[in-house]
């Protein structure tokens, strides 16, 4: 099996375990987190303004949903913009079934946490991870944040926190 059916069959596998993602912003802010937490999600995610986005992600959805293994509906939100949301179908189930993909891989726990945090704090996370990565550390990571974010600095201790804990409880493999 190739690297990009395995990408998108692990895509399916969190779609599965999350059942419902809110938002193509929030999955993509998850992909990455638990990306840089070590779990073995292959995109690359590059920065963008809403922070870090995957065209590879963004293609694997598609053809997730092109393949009617997942619905992306699309629905107004309060400032009258559409919004999507995914959903895990039954032929996902049984897709993944028939795979070779385990049913509650090791990463799902934190997935599923994950899926119960605002958009918002995702984004402020995958920011701080991101610059983390880039050997940013206490006041030169807050002031790169906010600069990079203005609009989630009254939630920077929130994310900075959250993002703490993550890296605290979740080991990552030393880089090949």
């Amino acid at each position: 099996m190739n690297a990009r059916v395995n990408s998108t069959l692990q895509v399916g596998q969190l779609l599965r375990v999350l059942r419902r993602v809110e938002g193509r912003k929030k999955l993509h802010k998850q992909v990455h987190i638990l990306q840089e937490l070590g779990y073995p999600f292959a995109e690359r995610f590059e920065y963008s303004y809403y922070g870090m986005y995957s065209r590879e992600l963004r293609a694997e959805v598609v053809s997730l949903v092109k393949d009617s293994l997942v619905q992306e509906k699309a629905s107004p939100n309060q400032a009258a913009e559409l919004t999507y949301t995914f959903e895990s179908t039954p032929a996902l189930d049984e897709f993944l079934d028939g795979s070779e993909v385990p049913k509650e891989p090791p990463w799902a726990p934190i997935a599923k946490h994950l899926n119960s945090l605002h958009t918002k704090q995702l984004e402020g996370v995958s920011t701080i991870l991101f610059l983390h990565r880039r050997g940013l550390r206490g006041r030169e990571l807050r002031e790169r944040f906010h600069a990079l974010k203005p609009h989630l600095k009254d939630i920077y201790p929130r994310c900075e926190q959250e993002a703490s804990s993550l890296l605290a409880a979740h080991v990552r493999p030393a880089a090949s």
